[in-house]
């Protein structure tokens, strides 16, 4: 999995945006969930040193935030055309409600963004705080806009 999602997220960003206004709805699935895998795993990481399961690691943490910063803008392209229906946990009312949607989204990308710079800084207190930060703009969208 971890390669496919590796490869789908290449690919994502060396891919013209023509592309991917002929995606499929089973297509942007499978693309966002690729994301989201990529994700979890960077999330994962920092998690594990805030929870004390791993020493810190500042350059480690840094480099967690940094690929989530760059993957995180992906998941527009993932929630471009309607596709509830199939193997997904998006809910119909993230196209029903998308200005909203797309505003939480954005909350979460800015976040992941902000979250790598204080990395880059080196504060540790900072990035505890920003990663609690980003975590909750990515819980917010899974409350209200995944199927449990």
């Amino acid at each position: 999995m971890w390669k496919k999602a590796a490869l789908i997220a290449a690919a994502c960003i060396t891919t013209s945006g023509t592309v991917f206004a002929e995606m499929k709805p089973d297509d942007a699935i499978e693309y966002r969930q690729s994301v989201f895998e990529v994700g979890r795993f960077q999330f994962g990481g920092m998690a594990a040193m805030l929870r004390g399961e791993q020493d810190w690691n500042t350059p480690a943490f840094t480099e967690h935030a940094k690929v989530l910063a760059t993957i995180a803008p992906l998941l527009r392209t993932g929630f471009s055309v309607e596709s509830h229906e199939g193997d997904t946990d998006a809910l119909p009312k993230i196209w029903r409600e998308k200005a909203e949607f797309d505003e939480l989204l954005n909350s979460y990308i800015s976040d992941a963004e902000k979250l790598y710079q204080i990395a880059q800084q080196g504060d540790e207190n900072a990035m505890k705080q920003q990663f609690k930060a980003t975590a909750r703009h990515c819980k917010a969208c899974h409350d209200d806009y995944r199927a449990d």
